[in-house]
């Protein structure tokens, strides 16, 4: 390995665990008190502690058998830390530190292809490029699987550009991505139709077909024989359930976003393209498949800003291989130039000028300067600080959750409803629709487009963490005009939110009404009262019982 790929890798695991000890440590006073991981992986631990405790592969002791994760294997592997004895309040540590692991390995692994199709300049821009790019750091250290699965396709890209490829390699790398998460069978499909055109024979593609047909045969029979059910209960959040358009238009969007966003990339990659011959048509497959399935599950308009979707990171490394076709051709200046606007990205408008760096590094100063930061300023992928319910509500009692990973993992002693669904099938079949869009350019919010009011107004004895609060004070809202301007594509806006509307109680102008309507709205603020807890609301008269 040459020196300046190892440069590289030190710098992104220098800034990696920078982040690892300030967005992803709960400090207090000046001692570390747990690790945090982005709430939906949070979700996967909860999972993998109720397996590691003897209850099963459930959202918490005692909860109903729903398939609330779309990532097995990666569950299973956060099950043997657990399994180990690790304390709970430091378990997402090796995770976290398997992140770093990935980090390097996908570096590496990006590079060594470069090396082997354009040569040792390429691999230093692509390994260069990689370090510098936020959107690495962000996926590899979230604690979600986005980062292992996307090592796994540059080592089976890596297998597939080799005269004399591993058959081994290729089986492991593709069963170790399905079982991690099933939906990586749709980049094997496509890496088996490449190879398919590129080496006209069938030794490679029978291996990864039978590989991936038979971890995706005993991934879907343990489904129906634990969950009584062929598909996650996610799923039928996300797609299923959501009208076509809107999942299209919104998935379309954040597409868009990603590659203005990080135009100077997808420039050079475009470029790149018309000079790369012998793997073009892994390059396309790849690249295809990854924007197809983000608009085909919707995408993430939370995700787009400086870290982008996490599906679109899966799709990163055929960019930066494409982009060094061209920048390793220019010369030393000209190629930091390139790498610092690749890393800096294109503001979407003046006042975001350096708002990447700006918005991840300035945490991490401040943290490193003063050893303390602002809880706010952490985005919401980097974890959610747990709100601690001892004292509050007596143990036992039944809390209503948004965070339905961070919350339930810290406070075991409680009963929980996912109010959006993810953990529970009568909410995600029975709940109320929200809304279609959570922010004015947003159609819907995967995943989160249906709340269990009646559950909630019914069983719990607390809220915690209702996202529509204004200020973390009030619950409920008194109304809000956005004033949009009805031209241009605004119209087109409007009337897909119109359409996306068709099932729910949905109110112009109001995207961040947190009801579906005002009768729901006045009934939770007659039944429940802010605690001195921000975000925490307790039922007003004697709902709150210990061991309810």
């Amino acid at each position: 390995m040459r020196l300046p790929i190892i440069a590289a890798i030190v710098f992104a695991e220098l800034i990696s665990l920078a982040f690892l000890f300030s967005y992803h440590a709960e400090w207090e006073g000046g001692r570390l008190r747990s690790f945090l991981l982005m709430d939906e992986a949070m979700i996967s631990m909860n999972y993998a502690r109720s397996l590691a405790e003897g209850c099963g592969l459930v959202w918490y002791c005692g909860a109903e058998k729903v398939e609330g994760i779309t990532n097995l294997g990666w569950t299973l592997y956060m099950t043997l830390w657990h399994g180990l004895g690790i304390p709970s309040a430091y378990a997402a540590l090796p995770i976290l530190l398997t992140g770093l692991l990935t980090l390097g390995v996908h570096i590496w692994a990006s590079a060594k292809a470069a090396f082997l199709l354009q040569g040792s300049r390429a691999a230093t821009f692509t390994a260069w490029g990689m370090a510098l790019l936020p959107l690495t750091w962000v996926w590899h250290g979230a604690g979600i699987e986005a980062g292992s699965l996307a090592t796994l396709l540059t080592l089976l890209f890596l297998e597939l550009i080799l005269e004399t490829p591993s058959m081994l390699r290729i089986a492991l790398w593709t069963g170790l991505g399905v079982f991690i998460r099933m939906d990586f069978a749709l980049w094997i499909g496509a890496f088996l139709l490449s190879s398919l055109l590129i080496r006209r024979t069938l030794q490679i593609p029978k291996v990864m077909g039978f590989t991936a047909l038979s971890v995706i045969a005993a991934c879907t029979a343990f489904r129906w024989i634990y969950y009584d059910a062929w598909l996650p209960n996610t799923y039928f959040l996300r797609v299923s359930e959501v009208p076509t358009l809107c999942r299209i238009v919104n998935g379309a969007m954040a597409s868009a976003f990603f590659v203005i966003y990080n135009l100077p990339l997808i420039v050079l990659g475009l470029w790149g393209l018309g000079k790369a011959v012998g793997y073009r048509i892994h390059i396309i497959a790849w690249i295809a498949v990854t924007f197809i399935y983000n608009i085909y599950a919707g995408g993430d308009l939370e995700e787009v800003s400086f870290s982008s979707s996490r599906f679109l990171f899966l799709g990163i490394t055929p960019l930066f291989i494409l982009a060094s076709e061209v920048g390793s051709q220019m010369n030393s200046f000209a190629q930091v130039g390139l790498l610092l606007l690749i890393a800096h990205g294109v503001p979407l408008y003046p006042a975001t000028i350096g708002a990447r760096w700006r918005a991840l590094l300035g945490p991490v100063r401040q943290f490193l300067w003063n050893g303390y930061w602002d809880e706010q300023a952490r985005p919401f992928f980097f974890g959610v600080k747990p709100t601690r319910l001892e004292g509050i509500v007596p143990k036992g009692s039944v809390v209503a959750v948004g965070f339905a990973g961070t919350h339930p993992y810290f406070n075991r002693d409680y009963r929980w409803i996912d109010f959006f669904g993810k953990n529970d099938t009568q909410i995600a079949h029975t709940g109320h629709v929200l809304y279609c869009g959570a922010m004015p350019y947003m159609i819907y919010f995967p995943g989160h487009t249906r709340w269990g009011w009646e559950k909630l107004l019914k069983e719990a004895d607390a809220i915690l963490d209702v996202l529509g609060m204004i200020n973390n004070k009030r619950i409920c809202y008194e109304g809000r005009d956005w004033n949009l301007p009805r031209c241009g594509g605004w119209r087109i806006f409007d009337s897909l939110r119109q359409r996306c509307a068709t099932k729910t109680a949905y109110v112009p102008n109001r995207e961040l009404f947190p009801f579906p309507n005002t009768a729901i709205a006045n009934q939770v603020c007659s039944l429940f009262t802010p605690s001195p807890v921000p975000g925490l609301w307790v039922r007003k008269v004697k709902a709150v019982r210990e061991g309810r």
